[in-house]
Protein backbone atom coordinates (compact mmCIF):
# COMPACT_ATOMS: atom_id res chain seq x y z
CA UNK A 1 0.00 0.00 0.00
CA UNK A 2 2.83 2.42 0.98
CA UNK A 3 4.63 2.04 -2.45
CA UNK A 4 1.20 2.50 -4.32
CA UNK A 5 0.56 5.46 -2.46
CA UNK A 6 4.05 6.71 -3.26
CA UNK A 7 3.60 6.22 -6.79
CA UNK A 8 -0.19 7.76 -7.27
CA UNK A 9 1.39 10.98 -5.47
CA UNK A 10 4.51 11.09 -7.82
CA UNK A 11 1.50 11.03 -10.60
CA UNK A 12 -0.06 13.76 -9.50
CA UNK A 13 3.02 16.08 -9.05
CA UNK A 14 4.13 15.11 -12.24
CA UNK A 15 0.34 16.11 -14.09
CA UNK A 16 0.14 19.51 -11.82
CA UNK A 17 3.85 20.19 -12.87
CA UNK A 18 3.21 19.40 -16.54
CA UNK A 19 -0.48 21.68 -16.65
CA UNK A 20 1.33 24.27 -14.88
CA UNK A 21 4.11 24.39 -17.21
CA UNK A 22 1.70 24.09 -19.87
CA UNK A 23 -0.55 26.88 -18.80
CA UNK A 24 2.87 29.37 -18.20
CA UNK A 25 3.83 28.49 -21.94
CA UNK A 26 0.16 29.26 -23.52
CA UNK A 27 -0.26 32.37 -22.05
CA UNK A 28 3.22 33.76 -22.06
CA UNK A 29 2.86 35.47 -26.02
CA UNK A 30 -0.78 37.22 -24.70
CA UNK A 31 -0.35 41.02 -25.02
CA UNK A 32 -2.62 42.09 -22.62
CA UNK A 33 -0.75 44.86 -21.08
CA UNK A 34 -2.05 48.38 -21.82
CA UNK A 35 0.79 49.43 -24.83
CA UNK A 36 1.97 52.81 -24.86
CA UNK A 37 1.53 54.90 -28.03
CA UNK A 38 5.03 54.41 -30.00
CA UNK A 39 7.33 57.75 -28.95
CA UNK A 40 5.13 58.14 -25.58
CA UNK A 41 7.27 59.24 -22.12
CA UNK A 42 8.23 56.03 -20.54
CA UNK A 43 6.70 55.67 -16.76
CA UNK A 44 9.57 56.75 -14.42
CA UNK A 45 11.36 53.57 -12.90
CA UNK A 46 10.67 54.92 -9.02
CA UNK A 47 7.53 56.96 -8.15
CA UNK A 48 8.67 61.03 -7.75
CA UNK A 49 9.11 62.12 -4.36
CA UNK A 50 5.94 63.45 -3.28
CA UNK A 51 5.25 67.38 -1.59
CA UNK A 52 5.48 67.37 1.60
CA UNK A 53 2.33 66.41 4.05
CA UNK A 54 0.23 69.52 4.22
CA UNK A 55 0.31 71.16 8.00
CA UNK A 56 -3.91 70.70 7.59
CA UNK A 57 -3.96 67.14 8.01
CA UNK A 58 -2.20 67.11 11.61
CA UNK A 59 -5.00 70.02 12.87
CA UNK A 60 -7.81 67.74 11.65
CA UNK A 61 -10.28 67.71 14.56
CA UNK A 62 -11.18 63.93 15.88
CA UNK A 63 -14.37 62.90 14.67
CA UNK A 64 -15.15 65.94 12.54
CA UNK A 65 -16.26 65.40 9.15
CA UNK A 66 -13.68 67.41 6.62
CA UNK A 67 -14.63 67.24 2.65
CA UNK A 68 -12.03 68.67 0.47
CA UNK A 69 -12.88 68.78 -3.44
CA UNK A 70 -10.22 67.14 -5.52
CA UNK A 71 -10.84 67.93 -8.75
CA UNK A 72 -13.64 68.70 -11.99
CA UNK A 73 -13.14 67.05 -14.88
CA UNK A 74 -14.46 68.35 -18.45
CA UNK A 75 -17.65 67.69 -20.01
CA UNK A 76 -18.10 64.23 -21.84
CA UNK A 77 -19.14 61.28 -23.36
CA UNK A 78 -18.16 58.53 -21.02
CA UNK A 79 -18.06 54.96 -21.60
CA UNK A 80 -17.72 51.49 -20.38
CA UNK A 81 -15.52 47.92 -22.03
CA UNK A 82 -15.13 44.71 -20.86
CA UNK A 83 -12.85 42.31 -22.72
CA UNK A 84 -11.25 39.25 -22.59
CA UNK A 85 -7.68 38.57 -21.90
CA UNK A 86 -6.44 35.54 -20.06
CA UNK A 87 -8.49 37.62 -17.56
CA UNK A 88 -11.71 39.63 -17.51
CA UNK A 89 -10.91 43.08 -17.91
CA UNK A 90 -13.04 46.57 -17.65
CA UNK A 91 -11.93 49.78 -18.73
CA UNK A 92 -13.56 53.38 -18.67
CA UNK A 93 -13.03 55.81 -21.62
CA UNK A 94 -13.76 59.18 -22.36
CA UNK A 95 -14.24 60.23 -26.24
CA UNK A 96 -14.62 63.81 -27.82
CA UNK A 97 -14.58 64.88 -31.47
CA UNK A 98 -11.91 67.12 -32.15
CA UNK A 99 -10.84 68.67 -35.68
CA UNK A 100 -12.45 67.20 -38.64
CA UNK A 101 -12.94 63.32 -37.94
CA UNK A 102 -10.99 63.36 -35.36
CA UNK A 103 -11.83 61.67 -32.30
CA UNK A 104 -10.10 62.02 -29.08
CA UNK A 105 -9.98 58.61 -26.47
CA UNK A 106 -8.45 58.83 -23.56
CA UNK A 107 -8.38 55.71 -20.89
CA UNK A 108 -9.45 55.75 -17.77
CA UNK A 109 -9.47 53.14 -14.36
CA UNK A 110 -9.63 49.72 -14.87
CA UNK A 111 -9.43 46.68 -13.17
CA UNK A 112 -9.16 42.76 -14.18
CA UNK A 113 -10.15 39.62 -12.71
CA UNK A 114 -13.42 38.82 -10.37
CA UNK A 115 -14.34 43.00 -10.52
CA UNK A 116 -14.26 42.89 -14.32
CA UNK A 117 -16.84 40.26 -14.59
CA UNK A 118 -20.10 41.35 -15.92
CA UNK A 119 -23.46 39.28 -16.68
CA UNK A 120 -25.50 40.09 -19.88
CA UNK A 121 -25.34 42.19 -22.27
CA UNK A 122 -24.97 46.13 -22.20
CA UNK A 123 -27.81 48.17 -23.50
CA UNK A 124 -27.07 49.51 -27.45
CA UNK A 125 -25.39 52.12 -27.63
CA UNK A 126 -27.71 55.52 -29.11
CA UNK A 127 -26.81 56.15 -32.51
CA UNK A 128 -25.68 59.98 -31.65
CA UNK A 129 -22.93 58.77 -30.09
CA UNK A 130 -22.09 55.68 -32.21
CA UNK A 131 -18.73 56.53 -33.82
CA UNK A 132 -17.39 57.66 -30.57
CA UNK A 133 -18.07 53.80 -29.16
CA UNK A 134 -16.36 52.92 -32.46
CA UNK A 135 -13.38 54.88 -32.01
CA UNK A 136 -13.17 53.59 -27.81
CA UNK A 137 -12.99 49.62 -29.39
CA UNK A 138 -10.32 50.74 -32.02
CA UNK A 139 -8.22 52.49 -29.27
CA UNK A 140 -9.07 48.93 -27.20
CA UNK A 141 -7.78 47.02 -29.89
CA UNK A 142 -4.63 48.60 -30.91
CA UNK A 143 -3.36 48.75 -27.23
CA UNK A 144 -4.10 45.33 -26.26
CA UNK A 145 -3.82 43.39 -29.50
CA UNK A 146 -5.12 39.90 -27.88
CA UNK A 147 -8.08 41.67 -26.97
CA UNK A 148 -11.28 39.16 -27.90
CA UNK A 149 -15.11 39.35 -26.66
CA UNK A 150 -15.35 42.94 -26.56
CA UNK A 151 -18.14 44.52 -24.89
CA UNK A 152 -19.15 48.41 -24.98
CA UNK A 153 -21.53 50.35 -22.81
CA UNK A 154 -22.46 53.89 -22.72
CA UNK A 155 -22.26 55.59 -19.55
CA UNK A 156 -23.56 59.44 -20.27
CA UNK A 157 -22.13 62.61 -20.80
CA UNK A 158 -21.20 64.26 -17.40
CA UNK A 159 -18.72 66.50 -15.87
CA UNK A 160 -16.94 63.99 -13.18
CA UNK A 161 -16.34 65.90 -9.13
CA UNK A 162 -14.27 63.82 -7.90
CA UNK A 163 -14.62 64.47 -3.15
CA UNK A 164 -12.99 63.36 -0.63
CA UNK A 165 -13.67 62.81 3.16
CA UNK A 166 -12.22 62.18 5.86
CA UNK A 167 -13.08 61.24 9.54
CA UNK A 168 -9.78 61.46 11.84
CA UNK A 169 -10.55 58.45 14.62
CA UNK A 170 -8.31 60.16 16.77
CA UNK A 171 -5.81 62.70 17.62
CA UNK A 172 -2.67 63.26 15.04
CA UNK A 173 1.14 61.77 16.14
CA UNK A 174 3.38 63.32 14.77
CA UNK A 175 3.07 63.57 10.83
CA UNK A 176 -0.67 63.87 10.80
CA UNK A 177 -0.46 60.03 10.90
CA UNK A 178 -3.82 58.24 12.68
CA UNK A 179 -6.49 56.04 11.86
CA UNK A 180 -9.34 57.59 9.77
CA UNK A 181 -12.65 56.53 7.97
CA UNK A 182 -12.19 57.83 4.25
CA UNK A 183 -14.80 58.06 1.12
CA UNK A 184 -13.83 59.15 -1.79
CA UNK A 185 -16.61 59.61 -4.25
CA UNK A 186 -17.10 60.84 -7.81
CA UNK A 187 -20.26 62.03 -9.05
CA UNK A 188 -21.69 63.17 -12.32
CA UNK A 189 -22.50 66.33 -12.70
CA UNK A 190 -24.53 68.37 -15.65
CA UNK A 191 -22.71 71.00 -17.89
CA UNK A 192 -22.69 73.88 -15.78
CA UNK A 193 -22.39 72.20 -12.55
CA UNK A 194 -25.53 73.04 -11.13
CA UNK A 195 -26.42 69.29 -10.73
CA UNK A 196 -25.37 66.15 -9.31
CA UNK A 197 -26.83 63.22 -11.24
CA UNK A 198 -25.39 60.12 -10.07
CA UNK A 199 -22.87 58.67 -8.26
CA UNK A 200 -20.26 57.34 -10.87
CA UNK A 201 -17.32 55.57 -8.21
CA UNK A 202 -16.86 55.09 -4.63
CA UNK A 203 -13.85 54.24 -2.46
CA UNK A 204 -13.19 54.30 1.09
CA UNK A 205 -12.74 52.58 4.06
CA UNK A 206 -10.74 52.22 7.62
CA UNK A 207 -7.21 53.28 6.95
CA UNK A 208 -4.03 55.07 8.32
CA UNK A 209 -4.09 58.72 7.63
CA UNK A 210 -1.41 59.92 5.36
CA UNK A 211 0.68 57.08 5.76
CA UNK A 212 4.20 56.69 4.00
CA UNK A 213 4.05 53.59 1.85
CA UNK A 214 0.89 54.33 -0.30
CA UNK A 215 -0.78 57.44 -0.83
CA UNK A 216 -4.33 56.49 -0.37
CA UNK A 217 -5.35 59.98 1.52
CA UNK A 218 -4.33 62.87 -0.56
CA UNK A 219 -2.18 64.51 1.92
CA UNK A 220 -0.13 66.13 0.26
CA UNK A 221 -0.24 69.79 -1.62
CA UNK A 222 -2.84 72.19 -1.02
CA UNK A 223 -5.97 71.19 0.40
CA UNK A 224 -9.79 72.47 -1.21
CA UNK A 225 -12.13 72.59 2.25
CA UNK A 226 -15.76 72.83 2.26
CA UNK A 227 -17.74 74.21 5.15
CA UNK A 228 -20.38 71.42 5.33
CA UNK A 229 -23.94 71.92 7.58
CA UNK A 230 -22.89 70.58 10.52
CA UNK A 231 -25.83 69.21 11.77
CA UNK A 232 -25.75 66.22 9.80
CA UNK A 233 -21.75 65.67 11.47
CA UNK A 234 -22.74 62.90 14.05
CA UNK A 235 -18.94 60.39 13.91
CA UNK A 236 -20.04 58.87 10.58
CA UNK A 237 -18.47 59.51 7.12
CA UNK A 238 -21.40 61.97 5.35
CA UNK A 239 -20.15 61.22 1.78
CA UNK A 240 -22.00 57.87 1.60
CA UNK A 241 -25.25 58.66 3.15
CA UNK A 242 -25.67 61.63 0.74
CA UNK A 243 -24.90 59.24 -2.43
CA UNK A 244 -27.21 57.14 -0.66
CA UNK A 245 -29.99 59.42 -0.53
CA UNK A 246 -29.09 60.95 -4.54
CA UNK A 247 -29.49 57.46 -5.79
CA UNK A 248 -33.05 56.94 -4.01
CA UNK A 249 -33.97 60.48 -5.51
CA UNK A 250 -34.00 62.39 -2.02
CA UNK A 251 -30.59 64.02 -1.87
CA UNK A 252 -29.90 66.73 1.04
CA UNK A 253 -29.87 69.89 -0.75
CA UNK A 254 -27.95 71.96 1.58
CA UNK A 255 -25.18 69.42 1.38
CA UNK A 256 -25.39 69.06 -2.64
CA UNK A 257 -25.18 72.60 -2.93
CA UNK A 258 -22.28 73.07 -0.79
CA UNK A 259 -20.79 70.39 -3.30
CA UNK A 260 -21.56 72.26 -5.75
CA UNK A 261 -20.71 75.24 -4.88
CA UNK A 262 -16.70 73.90 -4.06
CA UNK A 263 -16.72 72.95 -7.58
CA UNK A 264 -17.49 75.87 -8.95
CA UNK A 265 -14.67 77.86 -6.92
CA UNK A 266 -12.27 75.41 -7.51
CA UNK A 267 -12.86 75.31 -11.28
CA UNK A 268 -12.71 79.03 -11.27
CA UNK A 269 -9.70 79.26 -9.11
CA UNK A 270 -11.17 81.04 -6.46
CA UNK A 271 -9.91 80.52 -2.79
CA UNK A 272 -11.16 78.12 -0.85
CA UNK A 273 -12.11 78.80 2.91
CA UNK A 274 -9.34 77.78 5.45
CA UNK A 275 -9.90 75.37 7.48
CA UNK A 276 -8.95 77.35 10.61
CA UNK A 277 -12.48 79.47 9.61
CA UNK A 278 -14.22 76.23 9.55
CA UNK A 279 -13.04 75.45 12.66
CA UNK A 280 -14.38 79.20 13.77
CA UNK A 281 -17.50 78.45 12.40
CA UNK A 282 -17.54 75.19 14.04
CA UNK A 283 -17.15 76.53 17.44
CA UNK A 284 -19.74 79.16 17.25
CA UNK A 285 -22.30 76.54 17.54
CA UNK A 286 -21.05 75.61 20.88
CA UNK A 287 -21.78 76.56 24.42
CA UNK A 288 -18.83 77.89 26.22
CA UNK A 289 -16.94 74.98 27.83
CA UNK A 290 -19.38 72.75 26.13
CA UNK A 291 -17.29 69.13 24.95
CA UNK A 292 -16.66 69.47 21.08
CA UNK A 293 -16.51 65.20 22.30
CA UNK A 294 -20.15 65.84 22.05
CA UNK A 295 -20.75 65.98 18.76
CA UNK A 296 -19.77 62.23 17.43
CA UNK A 297 -22.16 60.60 19.37
CA UNK A 298 -25.52 63.34 18.44
CA UNK A 299 -27.91 61.58 16.35
CA UNK A 300 -31.28 62.22 15.39
CA UNK A 301 -33.39 59.16 17.01
CA UNK A 302 -33.31 59.21 20.67
CA UNK A 303 -34.04 55.62 22.42
CA UNK A 304 -35.31 55.09 26.52
CA UNK A 305 -34.87 51.62 27.97
CA UNK A 306 -37.13 50.32 29.93
CA UNK A 307 -37.36 47.35 31.86
CA UNK A 308 -40.40 45.71 33.36
CA UNK A 309 -40.96 43.47 36.30
CA UNK A 310 -43.88 41.25 37.24
CA UNK A 311 -43.53 40.41 41.08
CA UNK A 312 -45.09 36.81 41.09
CA UNK A 313 -46.72 35.24 44.82
CA UNK A 314 -43.79 33.18 45.44
CA UNK A 315 -41.55 36.40 45.69
CA UNK A 316 -39.23 35.64 42.51
CA UNK A 317 -40.08 37.49 39.85
CA UNK A 318 -39.93 37.91 36.00
CA UNK A 319 -38.60 40.57 33.90
CA UNK A 320 -37.97 42.12 30.28
CA UNK A 321 -36.82 44.90 28.45
CA UNK A 322 -37.61 46.88 25.59
CA UNK A 323 -36.72 50.35 23.92
CA UNK A 324 -39.41 53.37 22.98
CA UNK A 325 -37.33 55.26 19.88
CA UNK A 326 -38.16 58.58 19.69
CA UNK A 327 -37.55 61.03 16.75
CA UNK A 328 -35.40 64.21 17.97
CA UNK A 329 -36.73 66.32 15.57
CA UNK A 330 -40.49 66.00 16.53
CA UNK A 331 -39.81 66.23 20.63
CA UNK A 332 -37.91 69.66 19.94
CA UNK A 333 -40.20 71.26 17.89
CA UNK A 334 -43.15 68.89 18.45
CA UNK A 335 -43.99 66.36 20.29
CA UNK A 336 -42.48 62.88 19.62
CA UNK A 337 -45.18 59.73 20.39
CA UNK A 338 -43.67 55.88 20.59
CA UNK A 339 -44.74 52.76 21.31
CA UNK A 340 -43.70 48.87 22.27
CA UNK A 341 -45.09 46.13 23.21
CA UNK A 342 -43.62 43.79 25.84
CA UNK A 343 -44.14 40.24 26.12
CA UNK A 344 -43.75 38.68 30.00
CA UNK A 345 -44.77 36.09 31.45
CA UNK A 346 -47.44 34.60 29.35
CA UNK A 347 -49.47 38.39 28.89
CA UNK A 348 -48.98 41.56 26.90
CA UNK A 349 -48.31 44.96 28.08
CA UNK A 350 -48.48 48.16 26.24
CA UNK A 351 -45.70 50.51 26.85
CA UNK A 352 -46.68 54.24 25.29
CA UNK A 353 -44.41 57.46 25.70
CA UNK A 354 -44.39 60.94 24.57
CA UNK A 355 -41.08 63.49 24.68
CA UNK A 356 -41.45 66.87 23.72
CA UNK A 357 -39.12 70.20 25.22
CA UNK A 358 -41.03 72.42 27.14
CA UNK A 359 -40.03 75.21 25.74
CA UNK A 360 -39.06 74.79 22.16
CA UNK A 361 -36.04 76.47 21.01
CA UNK A 362 -36.81 79.88 18.33
CA UNK A 363 -37.56 79.46 15.16
CA UNK A 364 -33.91 81.39 14.01
CA UNK A 365 -31.72 79.62 17.62
CA UNK A 366 -28.96 78.11 15.73
CA UNK A 367 -26.18 75.97 17.98
CA UNK A 368 -26.29 74.44 21.37
CA UNK A 369 -29.18 74.78 23.45
CA UNK A 370 -30.36 72.72 26.69
CA UNK A 371 -33.58 72.29 26.74
CA UNK A 372 -36.10 70.42 29.49
CA UNK A 373 -38.54 67.78 28.30
CA UNK A 374 -41.07 66.19 29.87
CA UNK A 375 -41.43 62.38 29.38
CA UNK A 376 -45.05 60.75 29.90
CA UNK A 377 -45.45 57.06 30.07
CA UNK A 378 -48.05 55.00 29.99
CA UNK A 379 -48.43 51.09 30.74
CA UNK A 380 -51.45 49.15 30.09
CA UNK A 381 -51.89 45.34 29.98
CA UNK A 382 -54.14 42.71 28.41
CA UNK A 383 -56.64 42.87 31.72
CA UNK A 384 -57.31 46.45 30.85
CA UNK A 385 -55.16 48.01 33.90
CA UNK A 386 -53.29 50.92 32.63
CA UNK A 387 -51.07 53.22 34.84
CA UNK A 388 -49.48 56.69 33.88
CA UNK A 389 -46.65 58.96 35.13
CA UNK A 390 -44.94 62.21 33.68
CA UNK A 391 -40.78 62.67 33.91
CA UNK A 392 -38.38 65.16 33.16
CA UNK A 393 -35.32 64.90 31.38
CA UNK A 394 -32.86 67.42 29.83
CA UNK A 395 -29.71 67.99 28.11
CA UNK A 396 -27.88 69.56 25.61
CA UNK A 397 -29.10 69.97 21.96
CA UNK A 398 -28.00 70.87 18.67
CA UNK A 399 -30.44 72.40 16.69
CA UNK A 400 -30.21 75.21 13.32
CA UNK A 401 -34.09 76.28 13.26
CA UNK A 402 -34.88 73.17 10.90
CA UNK A 403 -32.73 70.09 12.25
CA UNK A 404 -32.21 68.49 15.69
CA UNK A 405 -29.46 66.08 17.29
CA UNK A 406 -29.11 64.75 20.82
CA UNK A 407 -26.54 62.87 22.39
CA UNK A 408 -28.15 62.14 25.42
CA UNK A 409 -31.01 63.04 28.02
CA UNK A 410 -30.51 62.32 32.07
CA UNK A 411 -33.91 61.38 33.62
CA UNK A 412 -34.96 62.61 36.42
CA UNK A 413 -36.84 60.46 38.69
CA UNK A 414 -36.35 57.00 37.65
CA UNK A 415 -34.23 54.27 38.61
CA UNK A 416 -33.69 50.74 36.71
CA UNK A 417 -33.49 48.82 39.92
CA UNK A 418 -36.71 47.68 41.42
CA UNK A 419 -34.85 46.91 44.59
CA UNK A 420 -35.19 50.67 45.24
CA UNK A 421 -37.74 51.11 47.86
CA UNK A 422 -40.06 54.64 47.26
CA UNK A 423 -38.58 55.16 43.68
CA UNK A 424 -41.16 56.64 41.58
CA UNK A 425 -41.91 54.40 38.95
CA UNK A 426 -44.90 52.76 36.91
CA UNK A 427 -46.91 50.05 38.84
CA UNK A 428 -49.76 47.93 37.51
CA UNK A 429 -51.90 45.96 40.01
CA UNK A 430 -51.61 42.51 40.44
CA UNK A 431 -53.66 39.97 38.52
CA UNK A 432 -53.50 36.20 38.31
CA UNK A 433 -50.31 34.68 40.33
CA UNK A 434 -48.66 38.41 39.93
CA UNK A 435 -48.57 40.29 43.23
CA UNK A 436 -47.43 43.35 41.20
CA UNK A 437 -46.48 45.04 37.63
CA UNK A 438 -43.65 47.49 38.00
CA UNK A 439 -41.36 49.72 34.68
CA UNK A 440 -38.20 51.36 35.57
CA UNK A 441 -36.85 53.75 33.33
CA UNK A 442 -32.92 53.85 33.07
CA UNK A 443 -31.54 57.20 33.95
CA UNK A 444 -30.09 57.75 30.66
CA UNK A 445 -31.90 58.19 27.28
CA UNK A 446 -28.69 57.46 24.66
CA UNK A 447 -28.72 58.63 20.87
CA UNK A 448 -28.91 55.56 18.56
CA UNK A 449 -27.77 55.31 14.96
CA UNK A 450 -29.38 54.39 11.73
CA UNK A 451 -27.51 50.99 12.48
CA UNK A 452 -29.13 49.91 16.13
Amino acid sequence: MSSRRSSLLLSIAIVVTSLSACAHGRYAHYRCDWLPDAGATPRPATQQALAPINPDFASLRPFRNYVQVLDVGAYEEHFTVWFSCIEPNVQEFTARRGNGDHIVVTPGNGAWGGLAVRDGEPAPVPARVRDLSRAVLDEVRRHVPDARDLRIAYAGAYRPLRVHEVLPAGPAVGDAVRMASTAEITFAADQDLSQLQRVVRYEGGMTRLCWEDTNYVPCHGPARWLPMPVPTMDGSLLLPRFAQRLASGHANTEIMAALLRGAQDAEAGRAMPSLASIHEQEDGLFQDGESMLLLPTMRQQLRAEVSVYARVNTGDHGSAQSSLDFDVKQAVYGQASAQTRIELEGHSFLLEGTLAARQPPAADASGSVTLEFSLGLQLSDDEGHRESLDHSASGPVLVDGTNAAIAALTVADGDPDPNQVGQPHLALPGFGRFLAVDAYLGLTMHSMSGED
